[in-house]
């Protein structure tokens, strides 16, 4: 379904530009925008397209945006800036749809606009985002790193990584059915967290972390010595599970709150 929308966005929008590059040799894609959302499709094929699409609005609103696409010696650089910073209903915003295949590195700096990212393979996934909101669905990665300023984490399908970081000052962060968490870390300072498992190995490590929030974890298939850690400051633990330990030091998983309750579930 996912696909399918930005298929009939692109398709319907009343203004596109469309930017073509080889990918052979491309090992890393970095995108640097401002102003727009973005949306990375993995792409199964030797070019990477990058369309930055409007519709919804009379007015061309892509003359105000600068739009580039660089191939360097193994690595694309595509950065948009826009030149007219008045504000623009949400309905006529320009977007950034980005065909992509497979690449060792992909990196995306956002100012303001929402990041989602569905279907890709990459080796190392890193999304820094000021104000807007990061979705990652149907992806596999050695490493996905999500850091938001203000704005939600949403991986709540599909998403294989045994490393994964996500973390926002202001915002609830989602992260369901996670096949692998060898290396998990969850951190928001003002927001929700909401952690869905289906397995939980003995080398796994899962960190939790909210000051002020509530953490509603769900653990299946638990491992035999796995250590499940549950601290809040005030507010309630409230568990289905036994041997639920009141500690930070030496735990497979650690979930804490400053201010808010610990639901923890099969």
């Amino acid at each position: 379904m996912w696909l399918l929308w930005i298929m009939l966005f692109a398709l319907e929008a009343q203004y596109n530009l469309r930017k073509t590059v080889p990918a052979d040799n491309v090992n890393k894609v970095f995108i640097e925008v401002d102003g727009v959302d973005v949306y990375i499709q993995g792409y199964d094929s030797t070019f990477l397209k990058s369309n930055l699409v409007q519709k919804g609005c009379k007015v061309n609103l892509l003359k105000t945006c600068n739009f580039n696409v660089k191939k360097g010696k193994d690595a694309v650089y595509i950065s948009i800036k826009k030149e007219n910073m008045n504000p623009i209903p949400d309905s006529c915003a320009p977007k950034l749809i980005v065909y992509m295949p497979y690449v060792n590195t992909v990196k995306v700096n956002s100012r303001t606009g929402d990041v989602s990212i569905d279907g890709l393979k990459a080796k190392n996934i890193t999304l820094n985002i000021q104000t807007g909101d990061a979705h990652v669905s149907h992806t596999k990665s050695e490493s996905i790193t999500a850091s938001v300023n203000t704005g939600d984490i949403d991986m709540s399908k599909d998403v294989i990584s045994p490393v994964i970081s996500a973390s926002t000052t202001t915002g609830d962060i989602i992260l369901e059915k996670v096949p692998q968490m060898q290396n998990l870390r969850i951190t928001t300072t003002v927001g929700d967290i909401t952690l869905r498992a289906n397995q939980i190995a003995r080398k796994d490590k899962v960190t939790a972390n909210t000051t002020t929030g509530d953490i509603k974890c769900s653990l299946k298939n638990i491992a035999k010595n796995v250590r499940i850690c549950a601290r809040t400051k005030n507010g309630e633990i409230r568990t289905s599970l036994h041997g639920i330990l009141n500690r930070t030091a030496d735990c497979n998983i650690l979930l804490q709150t400053g201010n808010g309750d610990i639901t923890i579930s099969h």
